[in-house]
């Protein structure tokens, strides 16, 4: 976890340590299942619809068994990891996030193109236009300091993470020299995938999409370097530019 944040913690519990156990996933709150959805941070929408929002998973996922799911940089690339708390540092985490959540929904006044970031937590949804980029109260203020931290968390033991399921998006190129990209070696054709032109710059569209799921979906995840970014390969004498979305449980 971040050095910052394990301080801040520690004001609320002075035995804090990040541990993690592997027995059988069973739920730490009443009335939920183990893959219950309790927290998750998302950022959508304004000018990230510039640089692939469609490919982009939500930024941090807080599951009823403990396990965490987010992005961090491994080796300058930025991918989706999971790691699994122990019950005593779920709750420590569980208090930390409803203390913060604890409001009334803000709704500044909207503004095109402002950037939307959402929290779920608990069956509860805040929806924050301009985070960061609109002024407001201090309850936004707050806000947006807790939604920096979410961003800056980094547990131990923390590994990548490869969905069961993603939806795949293409793009084609015009020009370009073939030879200079990786050929496409997965069998799924990316021309059968491409229904729509579209220019590299611009967000992708769903005719340009296919949802893979298993075997091939992690085929695909361990073939693209990034998770958020396209990259580009050659297939069948022309270049397109792949990315995809991980589906979250």
């Amino acid at each position: 976890m971040n050095i910052n944040l394990i301080g801040h913690l520690r004001t609320l519990c002075p035995l804090v340590c990040l541990l993690f156990i592997s027995c059988a996933p069973i739920s730490y709150l009443e009335n939920h299942q183990p893959s219950d959805l309790i927290f998750q941070k998302k950022v959508y929408g304004g000018v990230t619809a510039l640089v692939g929002t469609e490919l982009s998973a939500p930024s941090f996922s807080l599951y009823a068994d403990g396990t965490s799911i987010y992005y961090q940089y491994i080796d300058g690339k930025r991918r989706l990891v999971s790691s699994r708390l122990s019950k005593s540092d779920f709750l420590i985490m569980y208090n930390w996030i409803e203390r913060n959540l604890s409001i009334e929904d803000e709704k500044p006044s909207k503004q095109d193109g402002s950037i939307i970031t959402e929290f779920f937590f608990d069956s509860k949804t805040i929806t924050i236009e301009g985070l960061g980029f609109i002024q407001g109260s201090s309850v936004l203020d707050s806000l947006h300091e807790f939604s920096k931290q979410i961003d800056q968390l980094n547990f131990r033991k923390s590994k990548k993470y490869y969905a069961r399921q993603i939806v795949l998006y293409v793009k084609r190129l015009s020009g370009g020299e073939t030879g200079s990209w990786p050929e496409w070696k997965l069998r799924v054709g990316l021309d059968s995938i491409y229904h729509k032109d579209i220019s590299f710059y611009e967000p992708n569209v769903k005719e340009n999409s296919i949802v893979l799921e298993g075997k091939i979906a992690v085929k695909v995840q361990k073939a693209v370097d990034q998770t958020s970014i396209y990259q580009k390969f050659s297939f069948k004498g022309k270049i397109y530019a792949v990315g995809y979305k991980p589906m979250l449980p």
